[in-house]
């Protein structure tokens, strides 16, 4: 358990440098202020602040990925349904069966009146809410469907000893240096994890496992329901109105610490936005991005 202790002219500028000097993110210590500091008089003789920082206690991600299978419970034991009770659909008499109808036809004006007026009535398309991502999805392309091979089992390996033995994997040649896997079925919201760090968890040690010869370096992208997409999209948004704010503030905006790839959509979509600029500071896995607005 490593513990250091950082100073700076405030308690967010120490606990930032003894950050960046172990390496870790704020929800992976535990902070005590061990002193205010002083301003001093008249800016002389004052004393910067001190504040401990000391690592918690936790599992890295890929390690829960691993191990994750022994700790979940076995699913319950589907319940037989026995043979349907007697009364359980019971049959409406006719005489009893065409009253409400009579009395619909009644409040409508008359049988054939209600229902040319039901039918002249728009009727909503069930799938119209879906519309919007059956076509999203359909727009991607993912290339050609391939033989994932070594890689391919590695990954369904590593999903059965999670328990998620019933996650499909398709695999798809994107480029010539670039495989995609594409997982489906049923709880893909736990592979994609807080932000995707499950997703990028995986896709991390499939890339660990296919490139540890000396081969030629070998890109590879796994996926669910087209989470990257979105997030893709999600960061673009992200990146204007945080453009917008530090332009019309006059002072810079820093965002949360990403992975290379999703800063390099923050810095591409920003690049021709007028009256900022982006740049990326920090150390890994704290490097982020600030849009800082132009002189």
């Amino acid at each position: 358990m490593r513990k250091v202790e950082a100073t700076g002219k405030s308690v967010d500028e120490a606990i930032y440098n003894g950050l960046v000097q172990m390496g870790l993110s704020i929800d992976e210590v535990d902070i005590e202020i061990v002193s205010q500091g002083s301003r001093g008089l008249f800016g002389l003789g004052g004393t910067k602040v001190v504040v401990a920082l000391t690592e918690k206690e936790t599992v890295s991600l890929v390690d829960e990925i691993f191990h994750s299978s022994e700790e979940a419970p076995a699913p319950a034991p589907k319940r037989e349904q026995g043979p349907p009770r007697r009364n359980e659909n019971p049959t409406i008499p006719r005489q009893n069966a065409d009253r409400p109808r009579r009395d619909r036809d009644r409040r409508s004006g008359g049988g054939k009146q209600g229902d040319r007026r039901r039918e002249d009535r728009p009727r909503r398309d069930r799938n119209d809410g879906r519309r919007g991502e059956h076509s999203q999805q359909a727009a991607v392309n993912l290339g050609e469907k391939i033989d994932g091979g070594k890689e391919q089992e590695f990954l369904v390996g590593i999903l059965t000893r999670m328990g998620m033995d019933q996650t499909k994997v398709d695999c798809y040649a994107c480029d010539d240096n670039c495989v995609s896997f594409t997982l489906s079925g049923p709880s893909m919201g736990v592979l994609i994890g807080r932000r995707g760090e499950t997703l990028n968890a995986l896709q991390y040690v499939v890339s660990l496992y296919a490139n540890k010869s000396d081969k030629e370096y070998k890109r590879f992208v796994v996926d669910t329901e087209n989470y990257r997409i979105k997030r893709e999209n999600t960061l673009r948004k992200l990146a204007k109105k945080k453009a917008q704010e530090a332009r019309s503030s006059g002072k810079s905006v820093a965002l949360e610490p990403m992975n290379p790839y999703e800063r390099r959509v923050l810095h591409s979509e920003l690049q021709g936005f007028p009256g900022v600029t982006t740049h990326s500071e920090g150390e890994e896995p704290h490097r982020h991005v600030v849009i800082k607005p132009e002189d």
